[in-house]
């Protein structure tokens, strides 16, 4: 449906904008311990523990991006709640209104977003259906 892919929609925008900076942060250490490991002269010694080191921070690079995803999602998720439903509300009691030409109070839930939207509709609503 409609409402489900707004809310995917949003989701998607959400965990791409900390999916991202967090996959090229892994990139650049990995780079970075190229970079290190081919152009330094530190000896095989030097080179293992170095290795281990960015392999370590690859490892939690990798862990929090996968965390940072989650949480992002959540966030997500119960945002775009708050706002696809009253816009979802707005758009089908004004396709109600105009299929039968009768006039309908929207109403949302009290924690969602858009109550002065919602509101300044229902005023135009209200004095539509006194000026008929």
């Amino acid at each position: 449906t409609r409402r489900s892919s707004d809310l995917f929609k949003y989701v998607r925008l959400i965990v791409l904008s900390v999916l991202i900076p967090m996959l090229l942060l892994g990139v650049g250490f990995s780079l970075i311990l190229h970079l290190v490991l081919s152009n330094a002269q530190l000896g095989r010694y030097a080179e293992a523990q170095l290795s281990d080191v960015f392999s370590i921070m690859n490892i939690f690079t990798g862990i929090l991006t996968g965390i940072s995803v989650l949480v992002a999602g959540w966030f997500a998720i119960h945002i775009s709640h708050k706002i696809a439903g009253p816009l979802y509300r707005i758009e089908t009691v004004l396709s109600e209104i105009i299929a039968t030409g009768k006039i309908k109070k929207i109403k949302i839930r009290p924690k969602d977003e858009m109550h002065n939207l919602v509101g300044l509709i229902n005023t135009i609503l209200e004095k539509r259906l006194k000026n008929d």
